[in-house]
């Protein structure tokens, strides 16, 4: 055990030859995923409150609201978060099949949102081309939520390769 730090480094286990070998292993996999959920939650729900409120002041600024209000950008991003769901996978997902759940995933989040819009907003059965004006936020706050994500994956990637030829120098210094 090597420790670079305060952080230790532990030797991985000969997966050669084994079945699932490079693959993560499930409850790895799993706590990844809930912990990106999370992170992607509170991004999107920071994100949606500030685009209600630009929304809400230049569309409709006389209205007024209750308490109530402050759960739907909770509810927005929980239900825009659940399509998270089609980028887990066990490996690194290659270009076009990364693609095509991105896009299966905006697909997933906008029927969702509208879903939720139908149910509970009055505003759009009195103004139907709300629902353009949503489809472009609700695709803007995607946007915004992906360049957050990649923006704090650079940075955790570039950190973990410093640590790393700091590793690789502390060795061969051994040696």
């Amino acid at each position: 055990m090597t420790q670079i730090k305060g952080r230790r480094y532990l030797p991985q286990a000969d997966n050669a030859g084994k079945k699932g070998k490079g693959r993560m292993w499930k409850k790895e996999l799993l706590t990844e995923f809930v912990v990106d959920f999370f992170r992607t939650f509170f991004t999107v729900t920071t994100l949606i409150t500030m685009l209600l409120y630009v929304l809400g002041t230049n569309l409709d600024p006389d209205q007024r609201f209750g308490y109530q209000v402050f759960a739907a950008p909770l509810v927005y991003a929980f239900v825009g978060t659940i399509p998270n769901v089609v980028l887990l996978s066990g490996h690194e997902l290659r270009g076009k099949e990364l693609f095509a759940r991105k896009a299966l995933q905006l697909l997933l989040i906008e029927a969702g949102v509208f879903c939720v819009s139908l149910y509970g907003v009055e505003s759009y059965k009195r103004q139907p081309e709300l629902f353009i004006v949503q489809a472009a936020a609700i695709f803007a706050v995607y946007l915004l939520a992906t360049l957050i994500s990649w923006i704090g994956s650079a940075y955790s990637a570039g950190k973990l390769s410093r640590e790393l030829e700091e590793f690789q120098r502390l060795c061969s210094e051994k040696e």
